[in-house]
């Protein structure tokens, strides 16, 4: 992240989230709070040593018998839906379909706390994290 930016730990987790969601490929999304923060566990297992910052204001449990959970993952796919960002395409809200308008705001408003390094990074991040939360 970039060091001159001065944003508060919710705020950089926030802004961390909301550039991988921005980076997904369109498509259709689990709205399983728990699958999203397994699969970004996963991802904070996999780079947190070349991207520590990342994931340093992420916090998780872990069960061996359930999925993960994250407030933060909890709290922002939430807000995600109350600002309109998302689009519950059934009743049973199982699918999430993220809105192309909010994926334009989420990048103009975080990625300038990323260097051009970061966001590469985040974009890979994205592309794993895309298929374990895809609906296929």
């Amino acid at each position: 992240m970039v060091s001159n930016q001065t944003i508060t730990p919710t705020e950089q987790a926030f802004a961390f989230l909301a550039l991988l969601v921005a980076y997904l490929p369109k498509g259709d999304y689990k709205a399983d709070v728990g699958k999203w923060a397994t699969a970004i566990s996963i991802l904070r297992e996999k780079h947190r040593t070349q991207n520590p910052s990342f994931f340093r204001y992420l916090n998780f449990r872990q069960s061996p018998k359930s999925d993960s959970y994250s407030p933060e993952i909890s709290n922002f796919l939430t807000f995600l839906q109350f600002t309109d960002a998302t689009e519950v395409q059934n009743p049973g809200f199982t699918k999430l379909l993220f809105k192309d308008e909010a994926r334009k705001l989420l990048l103009e408003k975080y990625e300038m706390f990323f260097t051009s390094e970061d966001q590469a990074a985040v974009k890979q991040m994205s592309h794993e994290l895309s298929e374990a939360v895809a609906i296929k």
